[in-house]
């Protein structure tokens, strides 16, 4: 885990006993599938862009990200990696992203 990654768990482990309650958005800058994993064992759910050269990150939606293909506006495709939802989604360009909120999609 990068120094940014251990400073969010950080502040994570810092909220307080209700963190139940907490979905946090993060930037791509501050993306893995290990926090996330980390995160959800804190039962903090967590939604996020990524980056493509994020860790585990599913290799078909790498491989189809950099194919640079370009597809009708709001085209989605998913992957699924240790229970995250992670997802290539068209806009002006694709996006990557992950999921880890809203258990009942997986």
């Amino acid at each position: 885990m990068t120094d940014t990654q251990t400073l969010v768990l950080f502040l994570a482990k810092s909220l307080s006993d209700s963190a139940k309650d907490y979905t946090l958005y993060l930037d791509n800058f501050f993306s893995s599938i290990f926090l996330a994993v980390a995160l959800e064992k804190l039962d903090i759910e967590v939604m996020s862009t990524a980056q493509i050269n994020t860790s585990e990150l599913s290799s078909s939606l790498i491989q189809l990200k950099h194919s640079k293909e370009i597809l009708e506006w709001g085209h989605l495709r998913v992957a699924t990696i240790k229970r995250i939802l992670c997802f290539l989604w068209q806009d002006n360009n694709w996006v990557l992203g992950m999921i880890i909120a809203y258990n009942y999609l997986l």
